[in-house]
């Protein structure tokens, strides 16, 4: 089985590392939407105190993820870059 943070604090640590060292993670997600729970790969262009901002690779779009719905983090190897000119604004635009 592979290695997953599953208590929260674990899971917020990995997100900030995630997010400073610009690598993609893995995340076991509860979505209310939905009512499903998925895995799914993020890239996170902004971290909040509740609430991340990222790249999802499953929805090939940006969205946005509550952190206390997140089950599972693990990190990954694969680095990414946040888009030239991305704001969170332009999240509103689209």
């Amino acid at each position: 089985m592979e290695n997953y943070a599953r208590e929260s604090a674990e899971i917020k640590r990995l997100l900030k590392k995630a997010f400073k060292q610009k690598r993609s993670i893995k995340i076991k997600y509860y979505s209310l939407s939905s009512d499903e729970v998925k895995y799914r790969i993020i890239d996170i262009y902004q971290l909040h105190k509740d609430y991340i901002t990222a790249y999802c690779h499953l929805r090939d779009d940006e969205r946005t993820f509550v952190m206390d719905r997140i089950i599972q983090a693990k990190l990954l190897d694969k680095g990414y870059e946040i888009p030239k000119g991305w704001s969170p604004e332009s999240i509103i635009l689209n």
